[in-house]
């Protein structure tokens, strides 16, 4: 798994273009993530610190994977409908902050299940937002249970 996770997929970005997702056989490492919480949780002298820290780190990094597969897939529907990102001619809207902080804004209510979103318009939305519910409603299980 390391051996295919590090194969340099960067170079075919100087082919096709840049794409991010390119890079993502680097998420196939995540497994040694596992291994590293359970050593540091059976060895520190304040175990339930860790847990809430690994659940702050969690909730951030889902944040931010949902935001960026939200923007992503606005970006595939060309940024048609309410249920989009807002991607006007308006500058503010076209910055690299305002464009992550928007993702994961939207993709923050949606994990929390706080809503106050635009109904999705197409099947890919749909399913999009569904997982994104129900990700946010194992998470929020897992805290209280």
């Amino acid at each position: 798994l390391d051996l295919v996770s590090l194969f340099p997929l960067d170079f075919l970005q100087f082919v096709i273009g840049t794409h991010p997702i390119i890079r993502f056989p680097r998420f196939i490492k995540v497994y040694r993530v596992y291994n590293y919480y359970y050593m540091v949780e059976s060895r520190t002298l304040y175990p339930n610190m860790w847990r809430v820290m690994n659940l702050i780190h969690i909730l951030l990094l889902l944040a931010h994977w949902f935001g960026c597969f939200y923007y992503m897939l606005s970006e595939a529907e060309h940024f048609r409908g309410d249920w989009t990102y807002p991607y006007h001619d308006d500058s503010a809207f076209k910055t690299l902050s305002r464009k992550y902080l928007g993702s994961v804004y939207w993709s923050t209510l949606t994990l929390t299940t706080i809503g106050d979103l635009p109904t999705p318009e197409t099947n890919r939305q749909y399913i999009f937002t569904i997982v994104s519910y129900l990700i946010g409603v194992f998470i929020f299980a897992t805290i209280v249970g």
